[in-house]
């Protein structure tokens, strides 16, 4: 899970971006294809900025079918939905003041398995 705070960027698509050209840039694994998906909420991986990374992993990369699921938003339940509920639920037993205090919360929100956190630095970001 990649995070950054207010005063580092702001949020956006090419923030989200950033976080998966980080993502493909640290773990190369030989992926071949690469599915993703979005539910309609601005700012995610549908726009122009998202589809230029895309065309960026597959010209440099060797990502040769990057497929993109456009879901039905508000019919469809992801992964990432329990996360969520999962870091709310943690987060509302810890008191947090900075960026170090949510890492933690989102750390130790699963017992196994526990998240692993980015914490993102503005040179990281793509302009």
């Amino acid at each position: 899970m990649h995070m950054w705070d207010g005063t580092v960027v702001k949020w956006g698509s090419s923030k989200v971006a950033s976080c998966l050209n980080y993502f493909f840039q640290t773990y190369r694994m030989g992926v071949w294809s690469l599915v993703s998906s979005s539910d309609g909420w601005g700012g995610q991986n549908k726009n122009l900025t998202i589809v230029n990374l895309y065309n960026k992993l597959h010209l440099y990369s060797g990502v040769y079918i990057p497929n993109h699921k456009f879901l039905t938003r508000g019919h469809t339940f992801l992964r990432n939905d329990s996360v969520c509920h999962q870091i709310k639920k943690r987060k509302a037993s810890a008191t947090m003041y900075l960026l170090s205090d949510w890492s933690s919360v989102v750390k130790e929100t699963k017992r196994q398995n526990s998240f692993k956190v980015v914490n993102m630095q503005q040179g990281e970001f793509l302009t």
